[in-house]
C-alpha cells in the first residue's frame, strides 16, 4: 500500500511499525542498539514524509532488583527520544516529522481533561516531542484555547470549523506555525460523492487557510457485500491483504490535492513578484469552488455533486498563470 499512498500525495502516515523495544540499566542509560531494521524498511519506501503519528515513548525494561522509580522511568524515555531523533537523522528527519496521538478525539470519545494530562506527561518526557490533536464533537473554544498551547498538530474533525467558523483556525495557529488539518471518516465513505466530497476538500482547506484534510482510506471489510442498509464503512478503497481496488474517490481525492498543490506553489510565487493577477486568480478560483462545496450534515440530506468543468475551469487558469510567472 505504500506505493499507493505516495502515489497519491499521502504526507500523515499512521499505522507505521512499533518502535523498537529497548533495555536500560539502574541509572536510565540504554543498553545494547536499537533494532531499526523496520522503521528503516518503511522509511525507505515513502517519498513524502510529512507527519509520521504515533501513540506513545516506549519505557525501557530495566534488570530484576531495579526498583523502577518516575524519575528513572523518565530519563531512560529521554535518553530513548535521544537515541530516536539521532536516527532519524539519517533520513534527513527530525521532531517536526513526528507527532503522538495522545488522546482520541477530544470533545467526542474522548476528553478535554485527559487530553490535558496526557499532553502534559509528553511534553515533560521532551519538549520537542509534538502533540497531534483531533478535537471534534462537542469540543468549545475555550477547550481549544486551553489546548493550543500544548498542541503542534492540529487535525479537528471537519465540522469542528464548519460549526465554529474561521474563529477557531487563529485559535488552534496560537502563537506559532501549527500545523492544521482536518477529516472526517464518515462511515459511508464508499457512497460519498467523488467530486462533490473528495475532490472539494483540499478545496475547503484552501478556502479555511489550513494546511489539508484527510479520511480513511483502506478497510479490510469487504466493502463489496455490504447490503443496501448496512453500514459500508470506512474506506474509499478495498484492501483484503492481498491486493487493491481503487475506485474514482480515491482517484478524484488525488486530482484535489494536485489542484490544492498547485494553488499553493502559484501563492508562492506570485507573492514573492507581487503579482496581483495570479493573487486574484487564486483568490476567485478558492471562493468560486468553496462556494459550491457542502459540508457537514447537509451532505445527507442535499444535491451537493459539482460540475467537473468548475474544477477544469480553474486549474487551466492556475496553470497559465504559473506558466507566465516561471518564464
Amino acid at each position: 500500500t505504500i506505493p499507493d499512498l505516495n502515489d497519491h500525495l499521502q504526507t500523515l502516515w499512521d499505522s507505521v511499525p512499533a518502535m523498537p523495544k529497548a533495555e536500560a540499566n539502574a541509572d536510565g542509560q540504554l543498553v545494547g542498539q536499537l533494532d531499526w531494521s523496520l522503521w528503516d524498511a518503511f522509511l525507505d519506501q515513502i517519498e513524502q514524509y510529512g507527519v509520521i503519528r504515533l501513540h506513545h515513548v516506549p519505557v525501557p525494561t530495566f534488570p530484576k532488583g531495579i526498583e523502577v522509580s518516575e524519575e528513572l522511568k523518565l530519563k531512560s524515555q529521554r535518553n530513548y527520544v535521544n537515541a530516536w531523533f539521532d536516527h532519524m537523522k539519517k533520513y534527513g528527519l527530525d521532531d517536526k516529522n513526528f507527532a503522538f496521538y495522545v488522546e482520541d478525539e477530544t470533545g467526542l470519545t474522548g476528553t478535554h481533561e485527559n487530553f490535558m494530562k496526557a499532553a502534559k506527561h509528553l511534553k515533560e518526557i521532551d519538549p520537542r516531542l509534538q502533540v497531534y490533536a483531533n478535537p471534534w464533537g462537542a469540543i468549545t473554544k475555550e477547550m481549544l484555547r486551553d489546548m493550543a498551547p500544548l498542541t503542534d498538530v492540529w487535525q479537528p474533525g471537519m465540522e469542528v470549523i464548519e460549526y465554529h467558523g474561521p474563529e477557531v483556525v487563529d485559535i488552534m495557529r496560537a502563537d506559532g506555525d501549527r500545523l492544521i488539518s482536518m477529516y472526517t471518516p464518515p462511515g459511508n465513505c464508499r457512497t460519498l460523492l467523488p467530486l462533490g466530497f473528495f475532490r472539494s476538500q483540499p478545496w475547503i482547506a484552501l478556502n479555511w487557510k489550513i494546511e489539508g484534510g484527510g479520511w480513511w482510506v483502506y478497510r479490510q471489510d469487504d466493502l463489496f457485500g455490504t447490503g443496501p442498509h448496512g453500514d459500508p464503512s470506512y474506506g474509499g478503497v478495498n484492501w483484503d491483504g492481498r491486493s487493491l481496488v481503487w475506485s474514482r474517490r480515491w482517484e478524484a481525492m488525488r486530482d484535489g490535492v494536485e489542484d490544492f498543490n498547485a494553488v499553493v506553489f502559484l501563492r508562492d510565487l506570485a507573492e514573492a513578484a507581487n503579482d496581483s493577477a495570479a493573487l486574484k486568480t487564486i483568490d476567485e478560483a478558492v471562493s468560486s469552488v468553496a462556494s459550491e462545496c457542502i459540508t457537514g450534515m447537509p451532505r445527507e440530506a442535499a444535491d451537493y455533486d459539482m460540475d467537473f468543468e468548475v474544477f477544469m475551469k480553474h486549474r487551466e487558469a492556475i496553470r497559465q498563470s504559473l506558466e507566465r510567472l516561471s518564464e
